[in-house]
């Protein structure tokens, strides 16, 4: 995929959430940050979507799984998200966090070669 296709499929993704800024933010030194706390007890997501471009190879990825297959199935949702370059862990959030906020843009960052990861819920 060019990287222009990939772009279009990432702005299509984006513009579902009318500019709102994503849950986690990278900052320098790679430390992560909340850019917002959730609103309590929102409606729980009925998916975790991850799409990925990997520039250097030119692959987009996309893994949309199951909410309850997040919060039930830990090990299995890393083997679900493999190749996305996806570790919640690293990030700080957990299924429940994810589900207080409800469905919402969770993480959007890209790389100096180009690479790109989207992470939301729907």
């Amino acid at each position: 995929m060019t990287p222009t296709e990939a772009l279009h499929r990432f702005m299509a993704i984006r513009a579902q959430f009318n500019g709102a800024e994503p849950i986690l933010r990278v900052r320098q030194g790679g430390r992560v940050v909340r850019s917002k706390e959730p609103p309590g007890d929102g409606q729980a997501p009925d998916y975790f979507c991850v799409l990925a471009y990997r520039a250097p190879e030119h692959q987009l990825a996309r893994a949309n799984v199951p909410f309850w297959f997040l919060k039930t199935k830990g090990p299995a949702v890393k083997y679900s998200l493999r190749g996305t370059g996806l570790d919640l862990d690293r990030l700080g959030v957990s299924p429940a966090d994810l589900a207080r906020y409800g469905p919402s843009l969770v993480y959007d960052e890209t790389a100096a070669d180009g690479s790109r990861l989207l992470v939301w819920t729907e």
